[in-house]
C-alpha cells in the first residue's frame, strides 16, 4: 500500500463550486497559501463535467446557484460510485437545521456558513482530507484483506497488526458501532480523548454514563444508515463530558461498514475534537456580539459594501435615516440609495474618492432632504486587495437647519441694522433740510403778502413756494422711512380702511389691473395712524402697478394671525403674540435677492431715470416699523411679489385718550408775550418775525441758559414757551417741565423737523401736548400759536 493519509492530504485536489466569482475569489485566496491544488466551476453542471473529467479529493459546494442547486449536484455525485466518496462540503448563508438536515440527505460530509472564516475554512478541509485519506486508506486496506483472507493467513494476521497500528495511531479517535448504538471496539486516540481505558469505553457502562441520550436520539439515523438510505451521519457539534468532570466537543462522522454482500456489520465513527475551535468560535460570536451591539446602538449610520457597491450590513440608525425598514437595505446597490451622482460616502467609498469627513446633502426613500457628515474607507483583505467599502454617516440635519435659521437671522439682524443706519441718516438729513425749508417757505409767504394783487413777482414766488413744498413731501418721505416723523395713531379696523380705499384704488390701477380684496369680518382694532396706513396701502398699490406693465392681478388680504416663538426666532424684530396681517399681492414680474436687499432703502429703484424717486418702499417701510409693525416680503422672478405686514393688537389700556375738536378761532392775531428758543438762529429770527407780524410780543433765546435767564428776569407775563424739542445740553421737555415750576401758568408749544424715540418716550407726541411740525410757515405757526393761547386774542 503505498498511499500515506499525510501526504494525500497536502497535494489534495479541491474544486470550489459558486455562481459569484467574488466568493470563488476569496476561497481561492484562503486556500491558495496552504499548497492544495485549486479548480473552479460557477454551475453545478460544469462541476459535474469537470468532477467527471478530473475527480477532486474534495469539493467546497455553494448551495444556493441558479440551475443545478448544491443539493442536486450533491445528490447526483453520491449516487455515482465513481465519485460517492469525494468528501463535500457546503457553503451557504443559511445556518439552521433544515438546511443541514437537507445538506445531509444530499450526502454533504460538512457545512460552512458564510461570511467564511478562514481559519476554520483550513481546519475544516484538512480534517476532511485527513478523514477522506484514512478512510481511502481504511477501504483499500479492508478489500486487501478480504481479498486474500483464504490464501494468505499469515498476511492476514500481519495485516490485523498493521490494521491495529493503524487504528490506534489515528489522530482522531475512532470507533467500531454496532447496529444498537454500543462502541464495540475504540482506537487509542479517543481513549485518550475522553479518559477512559479502552475496556472502560467498550463497556455497557460508561458508555450509557456518556451517550444514553444520544444513542436514543441518533436512533432513525443508525436506521437510514443501516438500510442504506443514508450513506454517511454527520454531527457538527456533540458533547461528551470528561472522566475528569469537563467538557470535549467533538465532530462526529460516521459511515456504515457492509460484507460482501452489502449487509450492515457495523457503523465506523469518526470522532474529532474541535474544543479548540468551539472555544474559538465562542470567543469570536462574543467579540461579533460587542462589535454588533456597538454598531447598533451608535448615533452613526454604519454600513459595508462588497467591491461593487452593493450592501451587505447595514445598522438601524442608517436604515431609519434613510427611511428603510430593518433589512431592506441589504442587497441594494449604492445606486439605488443615492443615485448615480459622485459626492456620497457611499460612492466615493467605492470609486476610492475619500479624503475625510465631509458632509453630504442626501434624500431620503421618502424623498426628505437630510444632511449627513459622512466617512467611507476601503476594506483590504489579507492578500492586499480591496475587498470593499466601510462607510460611516452621522445626521446633521437638525444642525443644518439650525445653522441656515441662524444665518437668516443674521442676514435679517445685518439688514436691520444697515436700515436703521440709513435711516439715521436720512432722519438727520431731513431735519436740516426741514429748517432750510421753513425759511424758504416762510419768506416767500411774507413776500407774497406784501405784494399786491397781479404783481408779476407773486408768480416767481408761488412757483419758489411749490418748490418749497414739493421739498417738504419728499422731506415727509425720509422722516417716514427713518421713522421720525409725528404720527396720530388712534384706534382703527383695518379692513375698514382697505374696504374705504377701493374705489380710490381701483382708479390708481387702471382697468388692466384686476383688483380683489378679502379678510376676515371682525378684525381685532390695532393702534396706528389712519392717514399713513392707506398711505402705506397706495405706496403698495403704486409698486404692484409698476410691476405688471401689461396688466395683472393685485390682491390685498387682511387677517387676524398668531405669531408663535417659533416665528419670531426665525424673524428678527418680531414679537410673538395677536397680530393683524395686511397682504399685498401681485402677479407682476417679481424680485430676485439681490434687489430684494435693496428694495427698502431710500432712493434705490429699478425704474429707469424719472419714473421713480426711489422712495415708496421706504417710506412703507418707516411708517410700518414706527407704528410698531414689521414687514417681510416673499418674492420670485415671474412669480409676483407678496409682501406681508404684522401690526400687532391694540392694548385698550393704553388707547390714547379722544382729542376735543378746537372751537373756532376768530383771529390769528395776539398780544401775548411768547419766550422763543430755538437754537438754530435763522429758524430763531423767522419765527420771531412771524409772530412779531401776528403781534405777539417776543422773547428770544437762542439755549436753554439763555431762556432760563430770561424767565426769571421777565418782570410781566410770559403766556407761552414756543421751543424747539432736540437742543444741545438740554431737550425741550426738559426746559419746560423746569419754567412751568416757576411760571405755573404758561402754555408751552414745541416745534421740531423730527421726533426721535428719545423725544417720543418723554411724551411730546402726548395728544395733551401742543406740537407743530417743521417746515413752519407763517399762518401755520400762527395758528398753532392762537390754538395753544386759546381762542380769544389779547388785543
Amino acid at each position: 500500500m503505498s498511499r500515506v493519509p499525510g501526504a494525500a492530504a497536502a497535494a489534495a485536489r479541491i474544486l470550489i463550486v459558486d455562481d459569484e466569482r467574488h466568493n470563488r475569489q476569496l476561497l481561492e485566496v484562503m486556500l491558495g497559501p496552504e499548497g492544495f491544488t485549486l479548480a473552479s466551476a460557477e454551475s453545478g453542471a460544469e462541476a459535474l463535467a469537470m468532477v467527471a473529467q478530473h475527480p477532486p479529493d474534495l469539493i467546497l459546494l455553494d448551495v444556493m446557484m441558479p440551475g443545478l442547486d448544491g443539493y442536486q449536484v450533491a445528490a447526483r455525485l453520491k449516487a455515482n460510485l465513481a465519485t460517492k466518496n469525494i468528501p463535500i462540503i457546503m457553503v451557504t448563508v443559511r445556518d439552521d437545521r433544515d438546511a443541514k438536515m437537507l445538506g445531509l440527505n444530499a450526502g454533504a460530509e460538512d457545512f460552512l456558513s458564510k461570511p467564511v472564516d478562514r481559519a476554520e475554512l483550513k481546519v475544516r478541509v484538512r480534517n476532511l482530507l485527513r478523514l477522506k485519506a484514512y478512510a481511502d486508506y481504511h477501504d483499500e486496506y479492508g478489500q486487501m484483506l478480504e481479498g486474500e483472507v483464504g490464501s494468505r493467513a499469515a498476511d492476514l494476521v500481519e495485516s490485523e497488526r498493521l490494521y491495529r497500528a493503524t487504528f490506534d495511531a489515528a489522530p482522531v479517535g475512532i470507533a467500531h458501532v454496532g447496529l444498537d448504538g454500543r462502541w464495540l471496539r475504540v482506537n487509542q486516540r479517543l481513549c485518550d480523548l475522553l479518559g477512559y481505558t479502552r475496556n472502560e469505553l467498550q463497556g455497557v457502562g460508561v458508555q450509557e454514563l456518556l451517550q444514553a441520550a444520544e444513542v436514543a436520539g441518533e436512533a432513525e439515523s443508525f436506521r437510514l444508515l443501516a438500510a442504506g438510505t443514508l450513506e454517511r451521519h454527520v454531527v457538527d457539534e456533540k458533547r461528551y463530558r470528561r472522566r475528569d468532570g469537563s467538557f470535549v466537543w467533538v465532530r462526529v462522522n460516521m459511515s456504515v461498514h457492509r460484507d460482501t454482500e452489502g449487509r450492515c456489520q457495523h457503523f465506523i465513527s469518526v470522532i474529532e475534537d474541535i474544543t479548540e475551535r468551539m472555544r474559538a468560535e465562542q470567543q469570536a460570536r462574543k467579540e461579533e456580539l460587542k462589535f454588533r451591539r456597538f454598531v447598533e446602538t451608535s448615533h452613526e449610520g454604519i454600513c459595508i459594501m462588497d467591491d461593487r457597491g452593493r450592501l451587505l450590513f447595514a445598522n438601524r440608525r442608517l436604515e431609519v435615516m434613510f427611511g428603510f425598514e430593518p433589512g431592506e437595505m441589504i442587497g441594494k446597490s449604492r445606486f439605488e440609495l443615492v443615485g448615480d451622482d459622485a459626492g456620497t460616502p457611499l460612492q466615493e467609498g467605492v470609486t476610492g474618492q475619500t479624503e475625510g469627513s465631509r458632509e453630504y446633502r442626501l434624500r431620503r426613500k421618502d424623498g426628505v432632504e437630510v444632511w449627513a457628515l459622512g466617512t467611507a474607507d476601503p476594506i483590504i483583505g489579507e492578500d492586499g486587495v480591496r475587498d470593499g467599502t466601510f462607510a460611516m454617516l452621522m445626521d446633521i440635519t437638525e444642525r443644518k437647519r439650525a445653522e441656515e435659521a441662524l444665518r437668516r437671522s443674521e442676514e435679517q439682524l445685518r439688514q436691520s441694522q444697515k436700515m436703521e443706519a440709513i435711516g439715521s441718516l436720512a432722519g438727520g438729513v431731513a431735519h436740516d433740510f426741514n429748517n432750510l425749508l421753513s425759511i424758504v417757505l416762510s419768506y416767500s409767504e411774507l413776500l407774497a403778502d406784501d405784494l399786491k394783487e397781479g404783481d408779476p413777482m407773486r408768480a416767481d414766488l408761488e412757483e419758489i413756494r411749490a418748490a418749497g413744498m414739493r421739498a417738504v413731501d419728499l422731506t415727509r418721505q425720509l422722516l417716514a422711512f427713518s421713522r421720525q416723523q409725528v404720527l396720530q395713531p388712534k384706534i382703527v379696523n383695518l379692513g375698514d380702511i382697505v374696504v374705504g380705499m377701493e374705489r380710490m384704488l381701483r382708479r390708481l390701477l387702471g382697468e388692466d389691473v384686476e383688483l380683489s380684496s378679502s379678510g376676515a369680518t371682525a378684525l381685532p382694532e390695532i393702534m396706528v395712524d389712519p392717514g399713513q396706513m392707506e398711505q402705506i396701502i397706495m405706496n403698495l398699490a403704486v409698486n404692484a402697478r409698476d410691476a405688471m406693465p401689461c396688466g395683472g392681478k393685485l390682491a390685498v388680504d387682511t387677517a387676524e394671525v398668531f405669531l408663535d416663538e417659533a416665528y419670531s426666532a426665525a424673524h428678527v424684530g418680531v414679537k410673538p403674540g395677536p397680530h393683524v396681517m395686511l397682504a399685498v399681492s401681485d402677479s407682476g414680474v417679481g424680485m430676485d435677492l439681490e434687489t430684494q436687499a435693496h428694495m427698502f432703502e431710500p432712493f434705490f429703484t429699478t425704474k429707469v431715470i424719472g419714473k421713480g424717486t426711489g422712495l415708496g418702499l421706504a417710506t412703507v417701510f418707516g411708517i410700518v416699523r414706527q407704528s410698531g409693525g414689521t414687514i417681510w416680503v416673499e418674492s420670485e422672478p415671474g412669480r409676483g411679489t407678496t409682501f406681508k405686514i404684522y401690526f400687532p393688537t391694540a392694548d385698550r389700556a393704553l388707547v390714547a385718550r379722544a382729542s376735543v375738536p378746537l372751537p373756532g378761532l376768530g383771529t390769528l392775531r395776539g398780544s401775548e408775550t411768547i419766550l422763543l428758543v430755538e437754537d438754530e438762529e435763522r429758524v430763531r429770527v423767522l419765527a420771531r418775525t412771524i409772530l412779531r407780524k401776528y403781534g405777539y410780543n417776543v422773547l428770544e433765546a437762542e439755549n436753554v441758559g439763555d431762556a432760563i435767564l430770561l424767565c426769571e428776569q421777565h418782570t410781566s407775563t410770559i403766556h407761552l414757551l414756543l421751543t424747539d424739542v432736540v437742543m444741545p445740553r438740554m431737550s425741550g421737555r426738559q426746559l419746560a417741565e423746569r419754567l412751568v415750576l416757576v411760571r405755573p401758568g404758561m402754555k408751552v408749544l414745541y416745534m421740531s423737523g423730527y421726533t426721535d424715540d428719545a423725544v417720543m418716550r418723554h411724551g411730546i407726541l402726548d395728544s395733551t401736548v401742543a406740537f407743530v411740525q417743521k417746515p413752519i410757515t407763517p399762518e401755520a405757526l400762527a395758528r398753532k400759536v392762537r390754538e395753544s393761547l386759546g381762542s380769544s386774542s389779547a388785543n
